[in-house]
């Protein structure tokens, strides 16, 4: 019973959880659609020419962290034992970001080892590894990052707890991490752990700068605080296609700004708009960073 209950999970269970991912974010888009299309006048107002410098400014911030996740990347294959050039590692995933936007949202990382697989000849099972490892660390320094909360809010406040449980559960799998990886190449895992650790909060500061205009009431330390918080829950809610719906609930619930749903709701669809420009400008200046070094490498060639 139990082996045919593996081998069901093993043939069916990735297509289940694409179907699921893809049925929870239409859901998610129409009920957040239809919740701005009914409160569209208290939210126009609000669309200023200073929300869009804010999000310009946290498009920029989103785009600056590809380069970042990438080198974290490639410390996690150095730990794994997988011996890719850096320019080699960080060119797959930048090369990869289009891929986000296929529906599932699973496909950057499908694409990404499919290029390291095929291109690069890395085995199928370092490829498991990592990807077991990469999920875990980003969960973990996120779990960690949630700590911030613990310094900006007072203990009876509803954040303080969530931020309490979800940073102990973060230390507790980090100092789990410490001793599996002990006499290893910790310094690859820890490296790579302290870029994740910056760059939660980074994307969370990228949230502040971008919906503040909207929850103006609550300072910078606040919304980023909250924003950890719910978006980690996004991140481990793996039937939501980039925590979509899950974060927004979360924050809602948990809003301690006092602005009022519409609000929330909107401030997250702006950090969403600004996050795909963020990724088109990163890609942008990737693919032409590429084109230009190719085109300088062959000239060098033909040159006697």
């Amino acid at each position: 019973m139990y082996d045919r209950l593996k081998a069901a999970l093993a043939t069916h269970g990735p297509r289940l959880l694409a179907w699921t991912q893809r049925v929870f974010l239409i859901g998610a888009l129409l009920a957040i659609g239809i919740y701005l299309f009914r409160h569209a006048d208290s939210l126009r107002p609000l669309l200023s020419a200073r929300v869009v410098l804010h999000m310009a400014g946290g498009a920029l911030v989103l785009a600056t962290l590809h380069p970042l996740i990438g080198i974290a990347f490639f410390q996690l294959q150095r730990f794994n034992g997988i011996r890719i050039d850096l320019a080699t590692s960080l060119g797959v995933y930048m090369r990869r970001i289009p891929a986000r936007y296929l529906p599932g949202g699973i496909w950057h990382s499908v694409a990404r080892y499919a290029d390291m697989k095929f291109d690069a000849g890395v085995d199928g099972r370092a490829l498991r590894r990592l990807f077991l490892l990469e999920m875990i660390l980003v969960a973990v320094s996120g779990l960690l990052a949630c700590g911030l909360g613990l310094a900006v809010f007072a203990p009876q406040d509803p954040v303080f707890a969530f931020a309490a449980l979800q940073a102990a559960v973060g230390a507790a799998a980090a100092v789990i991490a410490v001793v599996l990886a002990w006499r290893r190449a910790w310094k690859r895992l820890g490296l790579g752990a302290t870029l994740f650790l910056l760059i939660w909060p980074a994307t969370a500061g990228a949230f502040a700068l971008i919906a503040h205009p909207l929850l103006g009431a609550c300072s910078a330390p606040t919304i980023m605080s909250t924003y950890l918080v719910a978006a980690v829950q996004g991140y481990l809610a793996i039937f939501a296609p980039q925590g979509w719906g899950v974060a927004e609930a979360s924050y809602a619930l948990l809003e301690p700004c006092h602005v009022g749903i519409p609000s929330v709701v909107a401030g997250f669809l702006l950090f969403r708009i600004s996050a795909i420009a963020g990724d088109v400008v990163s890609y942008a200046v990737w693919a032409v960073a590429a084109h230009r070094l190719r085109d300088t490498g062959q000239s060098r060639e033909r040159t006697p």
